[in-house]
């Protein structure tokens, strides 16, 4: 054990000599374990007693989450340090009043003849600290939320220990309410947030605003994603229960990732990446609010984020190709059109389905450029084939709401055709009901424009959202396809059937042929034989067809 001596030691101390001026506390240890003490006005601030003190009593004082590393770090054995290398150490040391405080040890190896002694010199670095603490707290902030910010949720991850769970919340439109309301109405959704934040109580969590329109939930510890599932489900209905229409509002808006990561070596941005994009793929699938990447979603994330990434090459490229599924009269089953069908399919994932890209697609920016690729080789393919058969047959393209909000949208598609030595005429432009519901005022012209410029206009899936008979003879459409839920629905059920029947009956009063979407079977085709003169279209006809296999079809 060693003892503090008021005694100088034999050897040379001219170095500590050097530094005696300095508000700094200064020991000089020789290879015998003896231990001098200089400068003491140091220890005397902090309150500590020299006074008959061993080694042992003072190791006693560091705060024993630091007492290893100071062991490890500053006091070496004498034979494992070479002269003149220099070690430091932070650490605690408890003062009488049971507080601690920060202290900072460098120490250096000293060679003189025969005899080695380690010089060591103590300051203490509480105000320092203390100051970087304040200046650390602003930086690592988000100033209009309190919360934590991104950079230190990067910090806090990557000094993770073990298991985490990170929680993405995503808040669609924040932004726009803040720009269109003001900072306080914004104020307003971000204080139902972190209210809603006592669903986490349970849990060792922290909480943070990643940018304006995300938040991060950092829980520690091992969880199950049952249990995240249930804290993205518990948090989605807290803010359901909140009591107000805001709050209602904000609810709808919400969608929420979760990430487990059980590897300490998994870095913090693949953490914080995978659970961004769990909760971009909740908020784009929207089948609920929430997401789990478990290893059946983690696939999925895998497969939308390759749509993410691929999807603009893979429209330049050619990788989507178009299938046509054939439209035919009903009584004769002669041909009259083709229905255009993106698809694509990839080496990684397979088929990939319409209804996912396309999605990505109208949310990317892309759904211009995947409607025009779809209408050139529409158009192709239609001249060829009316070529080739001495037909005038016509082919089928959807448009998207978005598409046909874009004010040149009817230059552009008329462009195409004639492009192509075909006449609009020969075109079905397909719109969904959506179209009826969304941007009607400015779509209104888009859709004069289409038909003066000859394009034959259908509305396409009619009956599966909330598009009225009404609402659609307010637009100068020449065709209805009725969607094949209620095609299905109607073969069962007799108020359906006579629904259709109505549709039937009013369309042909109007000049517009109708279309019965979905016949997958002889038992559908019979069903409705009561009805007189229409199109059909389904899997009892044909499934869809490659551009060979169509050219061999009628």
């Amino acid at each position: 054990m060693f003892k503090v001596s008021s005694n100088r030691c034999k050897s040379d101390i001219s170095v500590i000599n050097a530094l005696k001026g300095f508000n700094v506390g200064l020991w000089l240890m020789t290879e015998n374990g003896e231990v001098q003490v200089f400068c003491s006005r140091l220890y005397t601030e902090l309150g500590v007693k020299l006074n008959n003190t061993d080694f042992q009593s003072w190791i006693l004082l560091i705060h024993e989450e630091d007492r290893d590393r100071y062991l490890t770090a500053a006091l070496q054995e004498f034979d494992s340090r070479k002269p003149n290398e220099q070690t430091t150490v932070r650490y605690r040391v408890k003062k009488p009043d049971a507080s601690y405080c920060w202290v900072e040890e460098t120490s250096v190896m000293f060679k003189e003849g025969s005899s080695n002694y380690l010089v060591g010199m103590l300051r203490d670095i509480s105000p320092f600290l203390n100051l970087d603490l304040r200046v650390s707290e602003s930086v690592f902030r988000d100033r209009q939320s309190g919360l934590l910010n991104q950079e230190k949720l990067e910090i806090d991850v990557d000094a993770r220990m073990g298991s985490i769970a990170l929680i993405t919340i995503y808040v669609d439109e924040l932004r726009s309410q803040i720009h269109n309301y003001g900072d306080l109405a914004g104020m307003d959704f971000i204080e139902l947030i972190k209210s809603c934040f006592v669903v986490f109580d349970e849990h060792c969590c922290l909480f943070y605003r990643n940018s304006v329109e995300t938040f991060s939930v950092l829980i520690t510890g091992d969880v199950t994603e049952a249990q995240v599932s249930q804290l993205c489900e518990a948090f989605i209905a807290e803010l359901e229960q909140s009591g107000d229409g805001r709050s209602e509002l904000l609810a709808r808006r919400v969608y929420l990732g979760g990430y487990i990561s059980r590897d300490p070596k998994q870095t913090a941005s693949s953490v914080i990446w995978w659970s961004s994009q769990t909760c971009d793929y909740a908020f784009k699938k929207q089948s609920q609010k929430w997401a789990i990447c478990s290893s059946l979603v983690h696939d999925e994330v895998s497969r939308y984020l390759h749509i993410n990434t691929h999807l603009e090459e893979a429209l330049l490229s050619g990788a989507i190709t178009v299938s046509y599924q054939p439209i035919v009269d009903k009584d004769s089953q002669r041909l009259v059109s083709f229905e255009a069908l993106a698809r694509w399919d990839t080496y990684e994932y397979g088929h990939i389905s319409p209804i996912d890209f396309i999605k990505v697609a109208e949310s990317k920016g892309l759904i211009g450029l995947l409607g025009e690729v779809v209408l050139l080789d529409a158009c192709e393919f239609i001249k060829k084939y009316n070529q080739s058969w001495a037909s005038d047959i016509k082919v089928n393209v959807n448009v998207s709401v978005l598409q046909l909000i874009d004010p040149y949208f009817p230059e552009k598609a008329k462009s195409i055709v004639e492009s192509c030595d075909l006449k609009p005429e020969q075109v079905v432009l397909e719109l969904t009901e959506s179209v009826l519901l969304e941007d009607k005022f400015i779509a209104s012209e888009q859709l004069m424009q289409l038909k003066e410029s000859g394009f034959v206009l259908a509305m396409d899936d009619f009956g599966s959202g909330h598009s009225s008979i009404i609402s659609f003879f307010k637009y100068p459409f020449d065709q209805l396809k009725i969607d094949k839920e209620l095609v299905h629905r109607a073969v069962e059920d007799a108020r359906t059937s006579s629904y259709v029947m109505f549709l039937y009956t009013l369309c042909s009063e109007q000049g517009i042929c109708l279309t019965l979407e979905g016949i997958e079977s002889q038992l559908y085709l019979n069903s409705y034989n009561y009805i007189g003169s229409c199109n059909i279209q389904g899997y009892h006809i044909s499934m869809p067809l490659t551009r060979l296999a169509a050219f061999d079809f009628g």
